[in-house]
């Protein structure tokens, strides 16, 4: 009973020894996820960035985080950066968050 149900998963997730199962869930949304573009108010100006774009390419268009953040959860990397804009609110609180998952692009969250 218990060689089936191992049989079953293995077919219906596949079986990749290389891969472990939390990167075959993120490849997984990745392909049904469609790709949203952003319009955002960086350090540099308005610039348009998009969902799984690398960390870099936010970087050399944003400009440099004021504040970063990173969690590890397995083999799931969260980054988090803040960006200091408008100066309105204090020198210290952000207007201005981006978030990645695994140095791709997942959120923007402007205030």
């Amino acid at each position: 009973m218990l060689g089936a149900l191992a049989a079953t998963i293995a077919f219906k997730y596949g079986f990749d020894p290389d891969k472990t199962y939390q990167e075959k869930v993120i490849e997984e949304r990745k392909a049904r996820t469609p790709v949203q573009y952003i319009e955002i108010k960086g350090k540099k100006g308005r610039v348009t960035v998009h969902t799984g774009m690398p960390k870099d390419s936010v970087q050399l268009l944003v400009g440099k985080p004021d504040q970063v953040d990173m969690n590890h959860y397995g083999t799931v990397v969260l980054e988090h950066w803040g960006y200091v804009i408008s100066h309105r609110y204090g020198s210290s609180i952000t207007d201005m968050d981006i978030d990645f998952t695994n140095g791709e692009l997942s959120g923007v969250n402007q205030h």
